[in-house]
C-alpha cells in the first residue's frame, strides 16, 4: 500500500492534501489513494467529533504509530498506553470507547508529547479534543452543553444573565442605588443576591452531580451506590491530596511554569472561595460589611485576587502566543480562561470604585462583575471548569480499581480512612458556590 520507488507517480507531496508528513529517510512516503478503508471519516467533521481538533483531518491522519508520545510522556504508568492509544481509537472512529475511557484524564496537557512528535500530529490536542467530547457526552440536559461550547451561541448565555440580574434587581433591588457614597447592597441587597445565586448555584451543582454520576457508571461499569464506601473513600483521599499539591502537573517536563501559574490560578480560585464563605456567614449574622480595606480578610482576599488575575493572564497570554503561531486554542478553552481573568479584574476595579466613591463607574462595574459570575456558575457543568470534578472521578476510579485488586490480593492495607477525606471535594464544590459572594468588588 505504500510505495515512493515508482518516481514516475507524483509524490504525496504534489498531491493535494495527501501529504500527512509521513516520511522515510528524510523523504515523502507516498500513500495510494484507496478509499477503502476511511480513517476518521469525513462526516466525523459534521457530526462535532473533530471541532475541538480544529477540523484539521490531514493533520490527524499524520499520526504514524510510532508510540514516541507515549515514551516521552512522564504521567503514563504501567497500564496507560495513552495518547497513542486514543490516537488510534480516533482514527478508527471509536469515539463512545473514548469518552468512556478515565485514562484520558490522566494527561495534563502540558504539550510534550505534541512538541515531540516526529509526523506533527499533535496527539496532546487531540486528548484536549476527547475530554471536551466526555464533558458534552455526560453533561446534564446534554443540549446546554452545545449552547455553552458553540461560539456561535455564546451571547445567549451573557443576555440570559443580564435579563435575570435585571429581574432580580426589579424585585428586590433598586435602579437608583446610593449616589452619595457607593453601597453595592443598596442596588441588589445581600439576602437578594444570595437567594438568586444560591438557586442558579443548586442547578448547576445538581447538573454536574448527574453528569459526574455518569461517568463513574461509564467508567467501573455499576452506579455509584453499588461501591464500597470505605475503598471510595480511601481512592478520594489519595486523589485529593494529589491534586491539591499539583504533584503530577509538576511532572510534566513542557513548560515547567505552567504548573505555578496553575497553582496560582487554582489556589486563588479556592481562597476567594472560602474568604467569600467567610464573608456570607458575617454577613448572615449581622456582623459589619464591607470590610475596610485594611480587615485581614480582605488583604488575603486581595492576595487571592492577584494571584487568580496573574495565573489566568499567563495562560491567556501563552494561548494567545501559539494563535499566533499556528496553534489555535478552541472556544471550549478560551470561554473559561477569559470569563476567570474577566471576574476577577472587575471584582478589583469594583473594589478600587467604591473606595474612590465613583458610582458612574461602580454600579455598571458591579453589574458586569455578576454577570459574569452568572455565566461562569452557570456553565460550570459543561464548561472546562467542569474538568476539576471529572478529572478527580476519573483518577478516584483508577486509584479505587488498583485498590480492589490490592485488596482481592491480600494486600490491603490496614489504615482506616481519615474523616477529612470529604473536606477537599467540599471545597471544591464551594470554590463554584461561594464565588459570587466575593468580598472584593463589594
Amino acid at each position: 500500500m505504500i510505495c515512493n520507488a515508482d518516481r514516475s507517480r507524483p509524490s504525496s507531496a504534489d498531491v493535494p492534501g495527501s501529504d500527512f508528513g509521513w516520511r522515510f529517510h528524510g523523504r515523502t512516503v507516498g500513500v495510494l489513494q484507496d478509499r477503502s478503508l476511511k480513517l476518521v471519516p469525513r462526516e466525523a467533521v459534521s457530526d462535532g467529533a473533530l471541532a475541538p481538533y480544529g477540523g484539521n483531518l490531514a493533520t490527524l491522519q499524520a499520526c504514524l504509530q510510532c508510540g514516541t508520545c507515549t515514551a516521552n510522556c512522564s504521567l503514563v504508568g504501567e497500564q496507560s498506553h495513552f495518547p497513542r492509544q486514543q490516537m488510534n481509537l480516533f482514527q478508527l472512529g471509536q469515539y463512545q470507547r473514548l469518552v468512556a475511557d478515565p485514562t484520558v484524564w490522566q494527561c495534563f496537557n502540558c504539550g510534550d508529547c505534541s512538541n515531540r512528535c516526529p509526523s506533527g500530529a499533535r496527539p496532546g490536542k487531540l486528548m484536549g479534543a476527547i475530554r471536551q467530547m466526555a464533558v458534552e457526552h455526560f453533561a446534564f440536559p446534554r443540549f446546554m452543553a452545545g449552547v455553552t461550547n458553540r461560539p456561535q451561541r455564546w451571547w445567549w448565555m451573557f443576555a440570559a444573565a443580564a435579563a435575570l440580574l435585571l429581574l432580580a434587581i426589579a424585585l428586590g433591588g433598586s435602579f437608583w442605588p446610593a449616589a452619595g457614597h457607593v453601597r453595592f447592597a443598596s442596588m441588589l441587597p445581600h439576602l437578594t443576591l444570595n437567594l438568586f445565586f444560591f438557586a442558579l448555584t443548586g442547578l448547576a451543582v445538581a447538573g454536574l452531580a448527574t453528569g459526574v454520576a455518569r461517568a463513574w457508571s461509564s467508567y467501573q461499569g455499576e452506579p455509584l451506590r453499588q461501591t464500597s464506601p470505605r475503598l471510595l473513600l480511601r481512592a478520594f483521599w489519595a486523589v485529593a491530596v494529589e491534586t491539591m499539591a499539583h504533584r503530577r502537573f509538576s511532572d510534566c517536563d513542557g513548560h515547567r511554569t505552567r504548573s505555578f501559574a496553575h497553582l496560582g490560578m487554582f489556589y486563588g480560585f479556592l481562597g476567594l472561595a472560602g474568604l467569600a464563605g467567610v464573608a456570607a456567614l458575617l454577613i448572615a449574622v449581622g456582623g459589619q460589611y464591607p470590610f475596610p480595606a485594611l480587615h485581614p480578610l480582605k488583604i488575603l482576599g486581595n492576595i487571592a485576587a492577584g494571584l487568580l488575575i496573574l495565573g489566568t493572564g499567563y495562560f491567556v497570554r501563552e494561548r494567545w502566543i501559539s494563535a499566533r503561531q499556528g496553534d489555535a486554542s478552541t472556544y471550549f478553552d478560551w470561554l473559561l480562561l477569559v470569563n476567570l481573568l474577566l471576574v476577577g479584574i472587575t471584582g478589583v476595579l469594583c473594589e478600587m470604585f467604591r473606595y474612590w466613591n465613583v458610582p458612574l463607574a461602580a454600579y455598571p462595574g458591579y453589574f458586569l462583575h455578576l454577570v459574569l459570575v452568572f455565566v461562569l456558575l452557570a456553565s460550570l457543568p459543561y464548561s472546562k471548569l467542569a474538568h476539576v470534578c471529572y478529572r478527580i472521578v476519573a483518577l478516584t476510579s483508577r486509584q479505587y480499581d488498583l485498590l480492589v485488586e490490592a485488596e482481592a490480593a491480600g494486600r490491603g492495607e490496614d489504615d482506616p480512612v481519615r474523616p477529612g477525606v470529604v473536606l477537599p471535594a467540599g471545597v471544591g464544590i464551594a470554590a463554584v458556590t461561594m464565588v459570587s459572594f466575593t468580598g472584593i468588588g463589594k
